[in-house]
């Protein structure tokens, strides 16, 4: 890489934008999500950040990607007996939050608790 090569600004428009657009149908179902969240959690300035783990709105991508503790506060929400560590497997637990019919309402409202 030659460093001694001064920087113009006809170069740096010319240069392609490296990152990835997002698509309309991503668009799409994030502002979705996002009203649904606001709704569920009565919070008009609820907005979604890469800890929630929304990158792909899959539940079982979801599932499998959040920290343990969020599972157990999941499997609360959802009235999932037993939730505590020491009653039930990790593996278990995952099982279980994947067959909860109500599990997208339960994401929502948990991303909302923050």
């Amino acid at each position: 890489m030659n460093l001694n090569i001064p920087v113009r600004i006809k170069n740096i428009k010319q240069k392609e934008n490296a990152f990835r657009k997002q698509t309309a149908k991503y668009t799409k179902k994030l502002i979705e999500t996002t009203v649904a969240s606001r709704v569920k959690s009565n919070n008009p300035y609820l907005k979604f950040n890469e800890e929630d783990g929304v990158q792909n709105f899959d539940k079982r991508y979801f599932v499998m990607h959040i920290p343990e503790y969020k599972k157990r506060k999941l499997a609360k929400i959802l009235g999932i007996k037993p939730f505590s560590p020491t009653a039930i497997s990790s593996k278990e637990l995952k099982k279980k939050l994947l067959k909860h019919p109500k599990l997208k309402e339960g994401i929502l409202e948990l991303i909302g608790l923050k």
